[in-house]
């Protein structure tokens, strides 16, 4: 379990790049997009992900796949002309005139994000034309994700799907994430989300960088409600009761008394661990001598990968 998540796709994340893998009779997004819900399934993180495309990337895989059909369409063409005078002997393939392939395709697509609870984003109807002014606007001073280039345009599409991204509600979530390859989502990016929602938004270029994040966020889910229990509070303040004496500074004080502020002012998987613990927690305290000085102390705690409790440390905080 983590916390809500919303994973929004970008179209060069989710397109086929072997187009001998794009069939007409059926969609589905590309390999890695199916190794991320394997992923979501096999670790129980499904039911609190939302996975998100725009309404424009949507298009552009249907696009994708009817510019494949019409290139193998002028291939079946080379090959029927190749067997036109025997082709009584052959049963080829043969086309309704009146197909209409996009409609087609569009059906097929709609049923799989449907199927699949797939959150298609739009421009509200109400927000298009601030929208597009907003599009505009970046497109003349060249703002991310427009390119740099002053002779180019490069980015309009980008541009769309990123400000179908800002006209979005994200109360519900506490992580937002949003896969692309494409560099033009750069910390200007990042930034005008941050001032917009309050939130962060992460842009990532692989599902396997996802896949690290997402571990990462369940870990701390678990040890946050386990720094909350009981179990945690009692061995703190059993910890604490044991400190008699402290030094600071070379001066010895007693200790006749204890307050902690707060249980878990800091929790982290640090990286490159050492072996016997995996998350530190650092927790907030007084010391109240036998003359009523008061001594702020960080208490550091270690806890392996069942969250059991490695030990405790205890370091004086002199900037209080």
């Amino acid at each position: 379990m983590i916390k809500k998540t919303v994973i929004i796709f970008d179209t060069n994340i989710l397109k086929e790049n072997n187009t001998d893998n794009i069939f007409y009779h059926m969609f589905e997004f590309s390999e890695e997009y199916k190794r991320l819900v394997r992923f979501l399934y096999d670790n129980n993180l499904a039911d609190d992900v939302t996975l998100a495309i725009t309404d424009i990337t949507l298009y552009e895989l249907e696009k994708q796949r009817r510019d494949v059909y019409y290139k193998d369409i002028r291939d079946v063409g080379k090959i029927k002309k190749r067997f036109s005078y025997i082709d009584s002997k052959i049963n080829l393939v043969k086309l309704q005139d009146d197909f209409d392939i996009k409609k087609h395709l569009l059906e097929n697509i709609t049923k799989f994000v449907e199927s699949n609870n797939i959150l298609v984003m739009k421009i509200p109807s109400e927000l298009v034309s601030q929208g597009f002014i907003n599009i505009r606007n970046k497109s003349l001073d060249k703002l991310s994700p427009f390119g740099k280039n002053e002779k180019s345009d490069a980015g309009f599409k980008d541009a769309v799907i990123w400000e179908t991204i800002l006209c979005q509600n994200y109360d519900k979530y506490d992580y937002i994430y949003f896969l692309t390859r494409d560099a033009d989502y750069d910390d200007y990016c990042k930034a005008e989300f941050k001032s917009k929602f309050n939130k962060n938004i992460f842009i990532l270029s692989s599902v396997d960088f996802l896949f690290e994040e997402l571990i990462k966020h369940a870990k701390m889910l678990n040890i946050e409600e386990v720094v909350d229990s009981a179990y945690f509070k009692n061995s703190v303040t059993n910890y604490l009761a044991n400190i008699d004496s402290i030094t600071v500074n070379d001066v010895s004080y007693n200790i006749d008394d204890y307050k902690v502020l707060d249980f878990s002012e800091y929790v982290d998987i640090p990286e490159g661990t050492r072996t016997g613990w995996i998350y530190l927690v650092v927790s907030n305290a007084e010391l109240i001598t036998k003359y009523n000085d008061i001594i702020s102390i960080n208490i550091i705690t270690h806890l392996d990968d069942q969250f059991k409790i490695v030990d405790h440390n205890y370091k004086v905080d002199l900037d209080e």
